[in-house]
């Protein structure tokens, strides 16, 4: 069953009620590596199992890994395996979908940088899904009256806060070869942080106050089909 979950928009205007739950953690629905071998996944490393996290929203059922599954890969990888925008994957007898998160919806563009709070929440599968659960305080000012469980962070399996990034849907809409990544940081990524990088590139060198390695990872939505 689904509880209503208060949302306020960002112009401070009516709410409005959306079928919503988190439902905690569950035991992964593949372990990392057979579902990064199932799609055929190379040039990069597969992270450590971890576990799921168990949606419901808009009366579907989603789950997501609590951290990344698979990092250095690029997004052009991912599209062409159909991870993207969407493939059917079957386990124990239940199909799922097997796809990216989303940011924005068909009708809200993102500019080249976007903070995920000054996105508009009913738009964002991703505000929608995380922010209500989230502990950190900075998340407190959208005004959700969600009093269901909580989940502490959505930090990567390994130490490296490095390698917290992950790709998402949306394409940059002023530059082709461009897609979003969730979670852009210098030396401690942001969750709230969604900028566009090269398609073809799985990681990128900064230097802030020293060289630091940014790596670009994987982290499946599984929309379970009926």
């Amino acid at each position: 069953m689904s509880k209503e979950l208060l949302i306020k928009t960002v112009d401070g205007g009516d709410r409005i009620k959306v079928p919503y739950m988190y439902h905690g953690q569950v035991g992964g629905l593949m372990t990392n590596a057979s579902l990064v071998n199932h799609f055929g996944l190379s040039g990069g490393t597969s992270l450590n199992s971890s576990s799921w996290l168990s949606f419901t929203l808009d009366d579907k059922q989603l789950y997501i890994p609590s951290s990344n599954v698979y990092q250095s890969v690029t997004w052009n990888a991912l599209n062409s395996r159909g991870l993207i925008h969407g493939v059917e994957i079957e386990i124990a007898g239940v199909k799922y979908i097997c796809r990216a998160i989303r940011v924005s919806d068909e009708t809200h563009s993102l500019p080249s940088y976007v903070n995920a709070m000054k996105l508009e929440p009913n738009h964002s599968e991703f505000c929608r899904l995380f922010l209500p659960i989230l502990s950190a305080s900075v998340y407190n000012g959208w005004g959700y009256t969600y009093t269901g469980p909580k989940y502490a962070n959505l930090a990567a399996n390994s130490v490296n806060a490095r390698e917290q990034s992950f790709w998402c849907r949306e394409v940059n809409a002023n530059n082709e070869n461009q897609a979003f990544i969730i979670g852009y940081g210098w030396s401690t990524p942001s969750i709230t942080d969604i900028r566009p990088y090269d398609k073809a590139s799985a990681t990128n060198v900064i230097n802030s106050g020293g060289a630091y390695t940014l790596y670009r990872c994987w982290r499946p939505v599984f929309e379970r089909v009926d």
